[in-house]
């Protein structure tokens, strides 16, 4: 039974599935962890995993892996499944008939659901805060900006007074990084090599997660003094709006240039004006289609979402002081893997 991918996208790849194998398609939650529960073993021939949470949700649901030792794989499988090469055959047919030893699996099925007990959501947060938090430490330092108050009414007797805000040169390289290996990715993309910074995904969680970090710290002084939701979202406004409008005009643009240059029937003018008004002023378009980039809600400007809901859940949070408790709030979703199988990777 296969899981993901059809009977024609492996033909596609040269692959030769056997003719009794059953295709299920993408599964919903509830249909997959059936899957996992009943299934002999998790058969993964991937070559390279960001994470792999295919196999870990098998462990959770009691199914014995079989796995390659590929990316990160094994580091986060351990000696809980049993390892064949992907290009061995003959390595996972003895691996799959192993398993019908009934001590041999039963040891598998215990050590697999000790290992997926070792990650949660809430512990995973947890660490990805203190990260971050012990790189701001080495690397804080400290700049200055001269301060007068403002408005009508405000006492100037401190002008030119300083005040010291932090910032984190080494959280700003890495949210560099990210971004640049996102644009390698789609770079590798459009020059037929998917291989280049194949994991750009996870860089993109990582930015954001960096971004709502410095967000924290950037306004925690005045949120906690009760900032209004108007002013924080103008203030916000002012500092993204410029690069939202420029992204989208600039989309747009290239989107024109085929209509008119290449005669790209498949673009709709009028749905293009469309999309260009709304991602102007950064309205969510939930009927786009693919041929101007949906189904995102911002079709020329897809990264415009994540800034949104970023912001918005900044103000939402308060501005909380970043502490050990932002990081039980990135990990509120607890319960198994499986249950809720967020994330998966299907690479491979």
């Amino acid at each position: 039974m296969v899981v993901g991918a059809d009977r024609a996208a492996l033909d596609a790849a040269g692959l030769t599935p056997p003719t009794d194998a059953v295709f299920v398609g993408r599964c919903d939650d509830a249909t997959l962890r059936a899957l996992y529960m009943d299934a002999h073993a998790q058969v993964f021939p991937s070559r390279t995993e960001g994470f792999g949470l295919p196999p870990l949700e098998a462990m959770l649901c009691g199914c014995p892996a079989i796995v390659a030792p590929a990316g990160t794989i094994p580091e986060m499988c351990r000696d809980a499944v049993l390892y064949a090469d992907v290009d061995d055959p003959a390595g996972w047919r003895q691996a799959i008939a192993a398993l019908a030893d009934p001590v041999v699996r039963s040891a598998k099925r215990a050590a697999g659901y000790d290992r997926a007990a070792a990650f949660r959501w809430d512990s995973a947060g947890r660490q990805l805060l203190n990260v971050i938090e012990r790189v701001a430490r080495v690397t804080d330092r400290t700049a200055t900006r001269a301060y007068a108050p403002a408005g009508p009414g405000a006492d100037r007797s401190d002008r030119g007074v300083t005040r010291q805000r932090p910032h984190y040169a080494a959280l700003d390289g890495l949210r560099g990084l990210a971004a640049i290996s996102v644009l390698l990715f789609h770079l590798g993309h459009w020059q037929g090599h998917p291989w280049l910074a194949a994991n750009a995904g996870l860089a993109v969680d990582f930015f954001f997660c960096l971004s709502g970090y410095v967000l924290s710290v950037a306004y925690r002084d005045t949120l906690d003094q009760g900032m209004a939701t108007r002013t924080f979202a103008v203030l916000r406004l002012v500092r993204l709006m410029p690069l939202v409008i420029l992204g989208t005009l600039i989309s747009a643009a290239y989107l024109a240039a085929r209509i008119v240059l290449l005669h790209d029937s498949t673009i709709s003018v009028a749905e293009l004006a469309r999309a260009t008004a709304f991602g102007l002023l950064c309205l969510p378009m939930l009927d786009a289609s693919r041929a101007i980039g949906g189904p995102q809600v911002f079709p020329l400007n897809g990264p415009a979402a994540y800034a949104v809901s970023r912001n918005r859940r900044q103000h939402r949070l308060g501005g909380a002081a970043p502490d050990r408790r932002d990081g039980e709030r990135a990990g509120d979703r607890r319960g198994g893997i499986c249950a809720d199988g967020a994330g998966r990777d299907r690479r491979g």
